[in-house]
This record gives C-alpha cells, sequence and structure tokens, in this order.
C-alpha cells in the first residue's frame, strides 16, 4: 500500500499526475493533502486514508461534491498556522470516522459555500471535532446543514479552549457529545432529534437561536454551563415530561417563551439562572442540589428534610410525582411541585399541595389538607379515613369547583350525614360533617370541615347546594364521595 501526496494543484482528485508517486489513491493507500485544492465527486475515497493537513505556509482544501466514504475510511482535517478546509456541496455522506482538529493558529473548517443553499452533509458514523475545529458555512440558508445520526464528539485533548462553532442548523436523530473544557456554539437550529450530551463536566453550550433549539440536554452536571443568547424572561419553572425527563421553562409576563428539554432527574432547585445586563447572555448553571419536590417536618422529632419523591405511575391522570410518608410520627408535608401525591402516615399531619392536579391522602389519624386554588385550573382529590377506630377531624382547605373528597367508613344507611354551619379550627372554619360512622347514637367519630364553605352551598346540589354526595364500597371499604360540582 502506497502514500500518495498531491502536488499542490488546483485540480480533481482523479489526476494521475497530480499525485506522487503517480497514480490516484486506492483502497489502502494514505492520501496526503498539505496544500492545493483537491475536488472530488462520487465515492472515489473508498478505502482511502485521507490526510488534508495544511503546512506551515499553505492552505489544504478538499471539496467533495455528492461524495461518500465508509467505515474503513478515515479522513483527517487538520490545521497548523493556516488554515485546513473541507468543502461541502450536494449530498455528502459520511459512514466512517471524520475528525476536525486544530493543533496550531490555524482553523479547520467544514465549509459549505453561500452559494450553495442545497449543500448538506450526513454523519451516519463518528464525526470527532478537536481543539477548535469548525462546522461552518457563510450562509444563513443552511437550515440543515448537518444531518446528524450518529455521535458526534466535541475534544480539547490539547488543553486550549477554542469555540467549536455550527453555523449550520443541525437535524437527525443523533448526539452530540461534549467533553469537559470545550466551547460548543449553535448558531442556528437544532432539532428535536438531537441529544447534546455532556459527558465530562466543565463543558459550555451556547444557544443563539434558543426559540429553534428543540434538541434535548443530557448528563447537566455542576460544573457544566449553558448560555442563552437574547432570551428575556421575568419567571423559570420546571416541567416534568417523564420519569426522566423535564423542561426548563422560561416566561415573560406569564408567556412561556423558550422551552429547554433535559433527560435526566432534575426540578427547579436544581438549576441557577443569571442574566448578563451587557450581553442579554442567560446562563443556565447545575447546582448539583439533588431534586426536591417535597418538603418535610417531623413534629415528634423537630426533623426538617427534603425528597426528590418517586415519579407517579399509577392510575389517576395528570399526577407526575409521589411522595409517601412511612412513619407513624405526625408529619407535615408540602409540595414543590404541581401534580403531586402526597400520602400521610398514621399520625395527625398536614399536607399542602403546590398547583396543578393533586391526591392528598391524609392517611389515619386527624389531618389538615391544603389543596390548590385552582388558579391554573387544576382540581385535588382528598382521602380521609374514619376506619382507624379513634376519633377523627380533619379540614380540608381550599375545596374548590372540580375537586372531590372521600370518606372512608362511611356506611350509607348506616352513617350519619349531619352538617354544622360554621365549625373547625379559627381561621378554617367552615360547614362541618360531624359523622356517626358506627350509626346514631354511637358518638361522633369522624369529623370533616370544608374552610371557607357555607352550610349553604355544602348541601347536595338536588337541594339547592353546590355538593354532589355519592355513595360506595371499594376494595371492602365503603365510603362517601363530596364532589364540588356547583
Amino acid at each position: 500500500m502506497a502514500t500518495r501526496t498531491w502536488n499542490g494543484a488546483t485540480a480533481a482528485y482523479a489526476t494521475d499526475a497530480d499525485w506522487s508517486p503517480v497514480g490516484i489513491p486506492v483502497a489502502g493507500d494514505t492520501a496526503d493533502i498539505n496544500s492545493g485544492v483537491v475536488t472530488a465527486a462520487g465515492s472515489l475515497l473508498d478505502g482511502v486514508f485521507l490526510q488534508v493537513v495544511s503546512s506551515a505556509t499553505a492552505t489544504a482544501t478538499l471539496q467533495l461534491t455528492n461524495s461518500s466514504f465508509g467505515s474503513s475510511e478515515l479522513i483527517l482535517v487538520s490545521a497548523s498556522a493556516v488554515d485546513a478546509v473541507l468543502g461541502i456541496a450536494g449530498n455528502v455522506v459520511n459512514a466512517g470516522n471524520l475528525n476536525l482538529t486544530s493543533f496550531g493558529s490555524g482553523t479547520t473548517t467544514v465549509l459549505m459555500p453561500g452559494d450553495v443553499s442545497d449543500a448538506v452533509l450526513t454523519n451516519r458514523s463518528t464525526i470527532t471535532i478537536d481543539s477548535g475545529a469548525q462546522f461552518l458555512v457563510r450562509s444563513s440558508n443552511h437550515t440543515t446543514g448537518l444531518v446528524n445520526d450518529g455521535v458526534v464528539t466535541i475534544l480539547n485533548s490539547l488543553g486550549v479552549t477554542h469555540p467549536v462553532y455550527f453555523q449550520a442548523g443541525v437535524t437527525g436523530t443523533g448526539t452530540v457529545s461534549v467533553r469537559s473544557n470545550t466551547f460548543t456554539e449553535f448558531a442556528q437550529n437544532v432539532g428535536s432529534g438531537q441529544t447534546i450530551q455532556f459527558s465530562q463536566g466543565a463543558a459550555t453550550v451556547q444557544i443563539d437561536a434558543a426559540n429553534q433549539f428543540l434538541g434535548t440536554f443530557a448528563g447537566f452536571t455542576a460544573a457544566d454551563t449553558i448560555r442563552l443568547a437574547g432570551v428575556h424572561y421575568d419567571s423559570v419553572s420546571y416541567v416534568t415530561t417523564g420519569a426522566s425527563s423535564g423542561s426548563l421553562v422560561l416566561s415573560l409576563t406569564g408567556v412561556p417563551l423558550e422551552s429547554i428539554a433535559f433527560s435526566g432527574d432534575y426540578a427547579l432547585n436544581s438549576f441557577a439562572l443569571n442574566t448578563s445586563a451587557q450581553t442579554g447572555v442567560t446562563t443556565v448553571s447545575a447546582t448539583g442540589a439533588a431534586p426536591q419536590r417535597a418538603v418535610f417536618t417531623d413534629t415528634a422529632t423537630n426533623t426538617h428534610g427534603a425528597d426528590g419523591g418517586t415519579y407517579y405511575t399509577g392510575p389517576v391522570a395528570n399526577l407526575q410525582w409521589q411522595y409517601i410518608w412511612n412513619s407513624a410520627d405526625a408529619v407535615a408535608i408540602g409540595a414543590q411541585v404541581d401534580n403531586t401525591f402526597l400520602h400521610g402516615g398514621s399520625g395527625d399531619d398536614a399536607l399542602s399541595v403546590h398547583g396543578g392536579t393533586n391526591v392528598l391522602d391524609g392517611g389515619g389519624g386527624s389531618n389538615f389538607l391544603v389543596g390548590g386554588t385552582g388558579a391554573q385550573g387544576g382540581a385535588d382529590t382528598f382521602f380521609v379515613d374514619g376506619r382507624g377506630g379513634v376519633v377523627t377531624w380533619s379540614s380540608i382547605v381550599n375545596f374548590h369547583h372540580g375537586d372531590s373528597a372521600t370518606i372512608f367508613g362511611f356506611n350509607q344507611g348506616t352513617s350519619t350525614l349531619p352538617l354544622t354551619a360554621n365549625d373547625g379550627a379559627a381561621g378554617y372554619t367552615g360547614a362541618t360533617i360531624h359523622s356517626e360512622l358506627n350509626g346514631a347514637g354511637t358518638g361522633v367519630n369522624g369529623s370533616v370541615t370544608f374552610a371557607g364553605i357555607s352550610a349553604a352551598d355544602a348541601q347536595d346540589v338536588s337541594q339547592g347546594g353546590k355538593f354532589t354526595y355519592s355513595y360506595g364500597v371499594t376494595g371492602g371499604a365503603s365510603y362517601v364521595n363530596i364532589a364540588y360540582t356547583g
């Protein structure tokens, strides 16, 4: 197998006389291009180890048009003191290994001429970009300049951080892996099939067109940074979309403007945001803090804590997270995210939700259950258990249209259902059911106060009220369900 060197001419790759020794490189050969411009089309490069390495004084350029190179091939484009260029026209497919590196003051560039709007590089295997090489176009029309169906890895093996600049749009269903001490900038659109994978920490990614970024970030840790150019916002939230996925949503005056998707276990407290008044760039950093979706106080031991909870997989629609208290100690639990299932223990508990759709199950004992206000259209479900054999009195706060409350241990035809107009703890009084669950004359042993609800509204809708009462048995447990429907 031969090593053939280009003589520096501007000519076609298939020109025998411009190679030394004379002859077109064939499979197994090494082809060195250190200067000049080499143009190639079709599959002439099959099986050739091609090195485009600029010299100290001359630019080396390989111009590919409607070309492809296969799995056995390696193309190395590398710059020293001057530039090395890989030009793309038409459709060029990489099914092998394309390495772009800069080890001097020159720049290694994948170039799509501004007058060629249909130039596309499709990566079906691996592209490695090291130490400041660029994926660059000279036209803003290249919204699909790179179709990445493989892996693009951004490295900094020389320890010198130069920006890796994607001026072309990136689409396809692949991964861009950013390693430590790298700076990667996406100037145009990034498609929904792209995963930007932070692989080793201490990497920075800048998004210049956040409204065109549809990719997903993964592996984001405390040493990493995301920069969002030109994004103006006054509030931020994190919306869970799956067990290990969600979106950081930036809003202005209540209107969501940008939504940045993440893969992994994150919550709002996982991120820190800062906007520079001078540059208009919003910096997103990972705090490294474990997600906090519920905070609690064990009132028996005066212990405080926070927990990420677990992803909800039960039958209730719209719930996303759950936190279940497994101690007999009385507890106060506060959800920090929307759409949560909170479950107390056997003690006298206080549960409070954040917003959205929620389920509050006080468990046994007397419980103080604070639902959402419904300002965002959410509805809550409350569970009260009177089967423990002890006298209980629970309070429900923010009970509104769409909510429902179920009292277990209530037997239709046996248990009583009297309404007291205004009872309960100071500041949280309202219509109260004082039920003798075991029948009239057995003594009141199950009470529920609907804070802020009048006795008139607590009547059944058939009697002019706003509640609908229904009865049933589930899993051997009898109940009355009270729905706010009026």
